[in-house]
């Protein structure tokens, strides 16, 4: 059994005598004994080897077997991200023990404790030493051949030898849409997280109303944005380079790298084989940008991976897996049944080239005890030749966030007694529901969308959401009697708050002259605040820190003043609208911006509006909005930044527990 621990200068004469055994088995045929003597002086006196300790910053380790001393190594930062392995010595009885991947294995470990971005190892090994073959096995490659004149007239004739340090980037793919693959592919970034790696996520293409404005500046998805939560790190458009957002049920914005480009049917976008190629070579850019700074990239696709008729345009699923090398693994949801049919259907329509990609498979959203479905699992293998590497059960006590218009039906969709109850206006071009998440968190909330004019009146608290066709919904909203209901609300007293979308509705007219959402030219609003929007061409995507006045004045007089004001809030901004007031109605902001930009407009504490998407993921908007009900309490503000992480801790866990990690580590090496 092997062990290691780090050496310090008291382990030098043990790096001596271990050195003295292994260094002439070692060179004695390859050396003349004046060059070994003069060279083991060199490397190995007192001063030298507390010179590479304490000067040069060399990190030694002593490798035991059995625990006896049986080789060291040593380590020199050479730059940023290159490290040399300058000695990895073992005793020469124990070679072909294992120990030499022992050290090497746990010099790598080692290093990704201190740089766990992608990095780069360098040794040097004299050209005629055996050793080089074992190298090569252990995935180093020969970067330079160099002979270095080391004094007295002698020289090493050595290659100079460099393993890249990263994963294999690995892909799930899906049987259909909603097997689960998004919350699969988040599990998976926190445990390469967990594990040391530095992970990003990464999904060429994405079709959601739900979307994101990153720090530079640009528009994504958030599938991605949880996924880059999960990995520890800061969202980019690099990780979903072509974002789709429907207008209606034939066309779609499509968002390249973060900017809109433009209004496409769906005819001409899957039509168009030319501009899906240049799609595509877009998202290979961007997938290899990312690639060069993390790993290993946790890739995702899109719905099943069987669409016959779309293959030759596909951008985001099995071409995707080829152009990255990724392995790839199939989620296959077994609560909707068929789980059989849909996993031997997939693989069997796979072509060769994408067949030999096909590492496991996993089936999601199990019921009940798992060993019951041994046999399922067996059956599944001898089918398609393809191992069932996981069986992830059910759970409803984690709670991560979900991007899919499909989730709504898994959420409280009516009034509860003893709870602070908001009704979510369901819109049919609803945006950016994920803004509501932290409700469903809060114990004092009972949050459920709804068309339901019943349900709306019922409750405490409405809330207006965001839309990518805002002039069409709020028409609807009109024609079914639902605007004439919130009115109503507002009138006896009901809180009535707009987010984005659903804020430009409470002003008094929207109007659209250059058809930008549709064929609407103007439709009134509801007339809660005084304002009008025009919907313009230019998309606004920024994140802000901001102060909620709100919070700070509770009768809504102030407007900052002379008062210190804290920007502790965050938000971020997605328009393509310009609001202004109306008439002689006075500037009455819900936020004030670190820029000194205004936000939103505060009529009272029961109606207000912003374009701020996740303004309620601030705990002092929640207290605000929880203000005034004689509900359930909570001593502490409720922190939902501190929650997720727990979740997806949690998430994490599970999916650790019921999947083969070992196997799954073994296809990215």
């Amino acid at each position: 059994m092997f062990s290691i621990e780090k050496a310090t200068l008291a382990d030098c004469p043990l790096i001596q005598t271990l050195a003295s055994n292994i260094w002439e088995p070692t060179y004695g045929s390859i050396l003349s004994r004046e060059q070994l003597d003069y060279m083991f002086e060199m490397m190995y006196s007192n001063e030298s080897l507390q010179k590479q300790m304490s000067e040069l910053h060399h990190q030694f380790f002593i490798i035991y077997a059995d625990g006896v001393p049986s080789g060291y190594l040593s380590i020199e930062t050479v730059e940023k991200d290159l490290y040399e392995f300058q000695k990895i010595y073992s005793l020469p009885s124990l070679h072909g023990s294992g120990i030499g991947r022992f050290i090497i294995e746990q010099g790598i470990a080692y290093l990704k404790t201190i740089h766990p971005s992608p990095f780069t190892i360098e040794l040097n090994v004299n050209r005629h030493n055996p050793a080089v073959g074992f190298y090569k096995h252990m995935g180093f490659h020969e970067h330079a051949t160099r002979d270095f004149h080391i004094g007295n007239g002698y020289y090493m004739n050595d290659y100079i030898m460099r393993m890249n340090v990263r994963l294999k980037p690995i892909m799930f793919v899906g049987t259909c849409s909603d097997a689960g693959k998004s919350v699969i592919n988040a599990a998976f970034c926190r445990i390469f997280k967990q594990d040391g790696y530095h992970p990003a996520p990464f999904k060429a293409q994405n079709m959601s109303l739900n979307s994101y404005s990153t720090p530079e500046g640009g528009e994504m998805g958030r599938a991605q944005v949880v996924q880059a939560e999960a990995c520890g790190i800061a969202p980019h458009t690099d990780m979903n380079p072509v974002l789709l957002k429907p207008t209606n049920d034939k066309s779609s914005q499509v968002v390249l790298n973060g900017r809109p480009v433009g209004n496409m049917s769906a005819q001409d976008y899957f039509g168009m084989q030319n501009q899906k190629e240049v799609l595509f070579k877009e998202a290979i850019e961007a997938f290899h940008r990312l690639e060069s700074r993390y790993s290993p990239i946790v890739l995702e696709g899109a719905g099943s991976i069987s669409e016959l008729n779309l293959r030759d345009r596909d951008i985001t699923n099995m071409r995707m897996a080829e152009q990255a090398g990724a392995a790839t693994f199939l989620v296959a949801d077994i609560d909707r049944g068929g789980v059989f049919g849909s996993v031997y259907g997939t693989i069997a329509l796979l072509k060769p080239e994408e067949r030999v990609l096909m590492k496991g498979i996993i089936i999601n959203k199990f019921r009940g005890d798992a060993s019951l479905f041994d046999d399922g699992r067996k059956i599944i293998e001898d089918l398609t030749g393809v191992p069932v590497v996981g069986v992830i059960p059910w759970f409803r006590d984690i709670k991560i966030e979900e991007e899919d218009s499909v989730a709504l039906d898994m959420k409280h969709n009516t009034y509860r007694d003893g709870k602070i109850n908001v009704a979510i206006i369901l819109l049919k071009r609803m945006s950016n529901f994920t803004d509501f998440d932290v409700l469903d968190m809060d114990p004092r909330f009972n949050a459920y969308y709804t068309n339901n004019i019943d349900e709306i009146e019922k409750a405490d608290i409405i809330l207006l959401p965001g839309s990518k066709n805002t002039l069409s919904d709020l028409q609807s909203l009109r024609a079914c009697g639902i605007a004439d209901a919130i009115i109503r609300a507002h009138k006896n007293g009901k809180k009535v708050i707009g987010i984005c979308g659903g804020y430009q509705m409470m002003g008094a007219r929207l109007e659209d002259p250059k058809a930008i959402e549709g064929n609407l030219p103007a439709v009134p609003g509801l007339g809660l605040l005084p304002q009008c929007t025009i919907i313009e061409p230019e998309k606004i995507t920024r994140q802000s820190t901001f102060a909620f006045l709100p919070g700070l004045c509770k009768d809504g007089s102030c407007k900052g003043g002379s008062r210190t004001i804290s920007y502790g809030c965050r938000g971020y901004e997605i328009h393509m609208g310009r609001t202004t007031l109306l008439g002689d109605a006075t500037e009455s902001p819900v936020a004030v911006l670190d820029d000194g930009r205004t936000d939103g407009y505060y009529l009272d504490n029961t109606c207000w509006g912003s374009y701020m998407h996740g303004i309620l993921d601030n705990p002092e908007v929640l207290d605000n909005l929880a203000e005034g009900f004689d509900k359930e309490t909570t001593d502490h503000p409720f922190d939902y930044a501190a929650f997720k992480e727990e979740q997806y801790d949690k998430l994490a866990n599970l999916v650790r527990k019921h999947v083969d990690m070992d196997y799954i580590y073994r296809q990215l090496v």
